[in-house]
C-alpha cells in the first residue's frame, strides 16, 4: 500500500504529514527501527536523513496524521531523506519552517498547526498558498486576499 505524505521541519523537529486514504482505516503507529528508520505501519518504512530521538509525538485528525520527530542534530535536512526541497519525491511537498528559537514558549509550529486544524477550507488554502509562494516568509489566513495574487518573499 502506498501512502501520500508531506514533510516540514524546524531546526529541532522533523514533521511528516501522512494523508489517510479515503477508504479503509489505517492505524499509524510509528516505531523507530534504529536511529534512521521509521516504521509507520506494517511494511511501510521511511529512511530518515539524520538521527532522531525515540520520543515520537502524533497529532491525528480525520484526514491526516502528523508524526513529530525530534532531531538529534539541529541541522536542516531539506527533505525526509535529505533530498533538496526543490526535488520532492512522490509529488510530496517539502518545506522548511523557521523556528523562533524561543525554547520556553510552545512551538510556533504547534500554534500554526492548531490554527490549521481548527480552520475551514478557505483558511487552510490561504495558509498553504501564502506559505508556499513566499518560501516560508508569509502566512496569511485570508483566502479572499491571497487567492488572486502571487505572494512574494519578504526578507
Amino acid at each position: 500500500m502506498e501512502m501520500a505524505y508531506d514533510f516540514a521541519e524546524t531546526k529541532d523537529t522533523a514533521i511528516i504529514f501522512i494523508y489517510r486514504p479515503p477508504v479503509g482505516d489505517i492505524q499509524i503507529s510509528p516505531v523507530l527501527e534504529g536511529p534512521r528508520r521509521l516504521k509507520l505501519w506494517n511494511d511501510i518504512t521511511i529512511s530518515l536523513y539524520k538521527d532522531v530521538y525515540p520520543d515520537i509525538r502524533l497529532i491525528e485528525s480525520r484526514s491526516r496524521v502528523e508524526v513529530h520527530l525530534r532531531k538529534v542534530e539541529m541541522v536542516r535536512w531539506g527533505g525526509i531523506n535529505g533530498r533538496p526541497a526543490d526535488k520532492p519525491q512522490d509529488d510530496s511537498k517539502e518545506t522548511m519552517v523557521e523556528d523562533s528559537g524561543d525554547e520556553e514558549n510552545p512551538s510556533v509550529m504547534d500554534l500554526f498547526s492548531k490554527i490549521y486544524q481548527r480552520s475551514g477550507d478557505d483558511v487552510r488554502r490561504a495558509m498553504e498558498k501564502s506559505f508556499y509562494e513566499s518560501e516560508g516568509t508569509v502566512l496569511s489566513t485570508d483566502w479572499d486576499q491571497v487567492k488572486s495574487k502571487k505572494i512574494t518573499r519578504e526578507d
